[in-house]
């Protein structure tokens, strides 16, 4: 039985679908080049990924030791990001407090980190603070990490 012809669309300059026509087997092989490209691009961004890691950690530690927060390279300002985190302990716990609207099933961290964000913070310590009720099931942690804003 004969191949059926295949289309493939291409787009234009104004953004209009044009087909032409293509066999299967060149659709095939055009789509397993892209995913060959794609997993090599993958492949590439982990390996970078890592090395941003490692020089990180040295980075941190250079920026608290020379005392700065911030550096202007010519690649952008590379600089110190500060985060506050929070985890639930006890997601029942929180059920008969004021924060309980933010348990549903279980408490999304991305919510309670946020709300624990906009808390007054402790000019002696620099950490939020947690009302009384939530205390014992809510703890913080600090995560800094370097950033970059381009040039």
């Amino acid at each position: 039985m004969p191949e059926p012809e295949a289309t493939t669309i291409e787009t234009t300059e104004e953004n209009e679908i044009q087909p032409t026509e293509a066999t299967t087997t060149e659709l095939a092989l055009e789509y397993a080049l892209k995913e060959k490209a794609k997993s090599a691009l993958e492949l590439d961004i982990k390996k970078i990924k890592e090395e941003m890691a490692r020089i990180e950690i040295h980075l941190l530690l250079k920026f608290g030791s020379d005392g700065v927060k911030s550096i202007r390279t010519t690649e952008g300002l590379v600089y110190l990001h500060h985060g506050l985190w929070a985890n639930c302990s006890d997601n029942e716990g929180l059920r008969g407090t004021a924060w309980a609207w933010m348990v549903k099933g279980s408490v999304n961290s991305n919510t309670l980190s946020a709300t624990v964000r906009e808390l007054p913070t402790d000019e002696e310590t620099g950490k939020p603070i947690l009302p009384e009720e939530v205390k014992e099931h809510v703890s913080i942690s600090d995560k800094w990490s370097v950033r970059v804003r381009a040039a």
